[in-house]
């Protein structure tokens, strides 16, 4: 972690709002980015990436001593998001709902070409690689977007997960089959 974080995050733990906001700053893209890689809806997305950042506010005073922001940050947006598809298969599971492979379990991001259609050539190429990440499951997508997309570490992955290294390793490569499998076929 960089020199400034580990500065910015003991004064925004005593209470400096110019602090966090930097914090915000810094690392609001990226977080972004990760929430639409997972979420289909915008609103959802929208509503993780608040709470997100209301939780990080809420803790922080206590957290003085966070090594890393980046986990920090990537922890408690995952966390969000397995309890969103928890509350998405109490719900379904209670209201009777025939389950959906596509919504239960797979909140996917489908509205969010506009942010991320720069780095790829055209429109048909995103949206082979969103039904592409559609096929993951929950578990797969997030690993697979910390390494590929947000380009954090194995070692990294395994603390915002909260899963052994093998178990990452392993999640990564069935993702990265999937994907394979899936792009042969539609190729």
């Amino acid at each position: 972690m960089p020199q400034k974080d580990a500065e910015l995050i003991e004064s925004a733990a005593c209470g400096d709002e110019d602090a966090f906001t930097q914090l915000y700053k810094t690392y609001q893209a990226d977080v972004y980015r990760y929430l639409c890689y997972l979420c289909s809806e915008s609103w959802l997305v929208q509503d993780l990436f608040q709470e997100t950042w209301l939780r990080a506010v809420r803790a922080l005073p206590g957290k003085s001593k966070i090594k890393n922001f980046k986990h920090y940050i990537f922890t408690i947006a995952t966390n969000l998001y397995r309890d969103e598809l928890r509350k998405l298969r109490v719900r379904r599971f209670f209201l009777g709902e025939e389950a959906d492979p596509d919504k239960d379990g797979y909140l996917y991001a489908e509205n969010t070409v506009s942010n991320s259609l720069t780095s790829f050539q055209n429109i048909e190429q995103w949206q082979d690689i969103q039904a592409a990440l559609k096929s993951l499951t929950p578990r797969q997508r997030a690993v697979f977007s910390l390494f590929y997309i947000q380009d954090l570490s194995i070692q990294e992955i395994t603390v915002i997960v909260k899963r052994k290294q093998g178990t990452v390793k392993a999640t990564l490569f069935q993702a990265v089959q999937k994907i394979k499998k899936y792009v042969n076929q539609s190729v």
